[in-house]
């Protein structure tokens, strides 16, 4: 089963990328998971990267 890990660096997100990742929800043959980085859970995050087979960063805003 792939694995897909979207990392969100602020919150919220614009309304395009939260389109994109509700898209790849529904369409998933696989698990999808969203995960916001902060300062403390970094090391969580490092950990979530090295399991997961596709990593998708969302800054917040362009």
């Amino acid at each position: 089963m792939k694995k897909t890990l979207h990392i969100t660096i602020t919150e919220p997100l614009p309304p395009w990328a939260q389109q994109i990742i509700d898209m790849e929800k529904k369409n998933a043959d696989g698990e999808v998971e969203v995960f916001h980085l902060t300062a403390e859970n970094a090391p969580a995050a490092l950990e979530k990267i090295f399991v997961t087979d596709s990593v998708c960063v969302w800054p917040g805003h362009f």
